[in-house]
């Protein structure tokens, strides 16, 4: 189930940056600790700026978009063959087929709209 997260204000709680970021909570805080997005404390509370997590919003669409563009409606039946591919479910994963997209740990993905090659065709 796809939530929609409405990043408002100045900072936003690291659960709220997973949620809108599709990642887990210990994901979102690995970022933080490596500086890849900032971090600010409040007493025992530590949030993230919304800015930050926009940015990394706005990078993921615009990266999806220039990079996945086939429709996955579109889609030959060979690369249903177990090799990995990129995929658009509302956010970019790496899946393969096996009865349904699923991740490299074999979570289901839902939602999948467009696809593209890895490696590229007949590789």
């Amino acid at each position: 189930m796809n939530a929609v997260v409405v990043i408002e204000g100045d900072l936003c709680s690291m659960n709220e940056a997973a949620r809108a970021l599709g990642m887990s909570y210990y994901e979102v805080y690995n970022l933080s600790s490596s500086g890849q997005i900032g971090r600010v404390k409040r007493g025992r509370r530590v949030f993230v700026p919304a800015c930050d997590v926009r940015a990394m919003l706005d990078q993921r669409r615009d990266f999806s978009k220039a990079v996945i563009g086939n429709a996955i409606a579109t889609m030959p039946e060979d690369r249903k063959d177990g090799r990995d591919v990129l995929v658009w479910a509302g956010f970019p994963a790496i899946a393969s087929w096996c009865d349904g997209w699923r991740d490299a740990v074999g979570h289901e993905l839902a939602g999948v709209t467009h696809w593209a090659d890895l490696e590229g065709p007949g590789l």
